[in-house]
């Protein structure tokens, strides 16, 4: 009899330092310490075979782990001109759907879709400034300030895209004085 007791207090005792470890993994969560919360579920789980919601916990916070991961290894490539690969990147950490923690995969998922669009209209700049620069070549000018324009438009701050539509521009126009004399 006291052995049953005896069991049942630690069994009670492990319970609640496992609910003591989950809060903690809670906060850990919401203070964006992913991997030491997924860590901390883990361990949680372990004294408390029988809760069968610490495990998908510890999932989730395994895939914030890896959503974040991408998102990271994204805004490197945008840091290095990769911006097609980053697209990817940022789309892939987009595509990784943590069961719980809805406010906090809203608002990872909200930053990571605006860098994406960033990024997306940078990969369309270049799209753009190519073109442009191919109509430079061919020597029509004011099809490539219209073009280079348009790359502008899509990434205002591009210093070079703006020396270029600048360029093209001042051509077209020389173009246009030369045709009209």
């Amino acid at each position: 009899y006291n052995k049953d007791i005896a069991a049942e207090e630690a069994d009670a005792a492990k319970q609640a330092k496992s609910e003591a470890l989950k809060l903690d993994a809670d906060r850990m969560m919401t203070e964006g310490a992913y991997a030491d919360a997924a860590k901390t579920y883990g361990i949680a789980a372990g004294l408390d075979a029988d809760n069968t919601v610490l495990p998908q916990l510890q999932n989730d916070a395994e895939q914030f782990v890896q959503k974040e991961a991408l998102k990271h290894q994204a805004e490197h490539l945008v840091d290095v001109g990769d911006y097609p690969q980053a697209v990817e990147e940022f789309a892939a950490a987009l595509a990784v759907v943590p069961k719980n923690f809805d406010p906090i995969a809203y608002f990872m998922d909200a930053d990571i879709k605006q860098q994406k669009q960033q990024v997306e209209h940078k990969v369309e700049a270049q799209r753009l400034k190519k073109q442009g620069e191919n109509e430079m070549s061919s020597k029509d000018y004011s099809k490539a300030a219209e073009t280079l324009r348009a790359a502008l438009q899509q990434d205002p701050s591009n210093s070079e895209i703006a020396a270029e539509q600048a360029e093209a521009s001042r051509r077209a126009k020389a173009a246009q004085l030369k045709k009209q004399a």
